[in-house]
C-alpha cells in the first residue's frame, strides 16, 4: 500500500515515516510540504492513502482535498486536524479525522487495518475500498 505524507512540518513528516516504514505491505511513496507539491505527487504516484495536514499554509490542505474531490481522485485520506477544521474536512471528502497532536500515534494501527483491505482490493482494481468518513476512536 502506497502512502503519501503531506505536512508542512518536517518533524511531523519524519515521525510518520518512522512510525510507518517498518510496517509490512506499506511503502512511503512520497512526502510533500505544500499543497502544490502534493497534487503533483498524487497525480504521479497514485497513492492508496494520503495523510494530509489540514492546516497547510493558507488553508491549502482543504484546497487540496477539494481539488482531489473535483478531479474524482480515489484515494483514502486521513486528515490531521484541530477542532476548527473538522466540518470543512468532512465536507471536502476526508475519510478519517485525527487530531494532529493528540492522535498521531493512532496512524500505524489505522494503516495496518487498511492494508488488508487494499491487498484484497488489488485483486479487483476497478474499485478501491473507500469506507465512509469517521472519527478516530477516543
Amino acid at each position: 500500500m502506497k502512502i503519501l505524507i503531506v505536512d508542512g512540518s518536517a518533524d511531523i513528516r519524519e515521525r510518520l515515516v518512522t512510525m510507518l516504514r517498518a510496517m509490512p505491505n506499506v511503502e512511503i511513496a512520497g512526502q510533500a510540504p505544500t499543497a502544490a507539491e502534493a497534487m503533483n505527487a498524487v497525480r504521479q504516484l497514485q497513492p492508496h492513502v494520503i495523510i494530509l495536514d489540514a492546516r497547510l499554509p493558507a488553508a491549502a490542505g482543504m484546497d487540496l482535498l477539494q481539488a482531489m474531490h473535483r478531479e474524482q481522485i480515489r484515494t483514502f485520506v486521513i486528515v490531521l486536524i484541530d477542532d476548527n477544521v473538522k466540518a470543512l474536512a468532512r465536507a471536502a471528502g476526508a475519510h478519517v479525522f485525527l487530531h494532529k497532536t493528540r492522535e498521531l500515534s493512532a496512524i500505524p494501527g489505522l494503516i495496518h487495518s487498511l492494508s488488508s483491505d487494499f491487498a484484497a482490493a488489488a485483486e479487483t482494481p476497478s474499485r478501491a475500498p473507500i469506507p465512509p468518513a469517521k472519527e478516530a476512536p477516543g
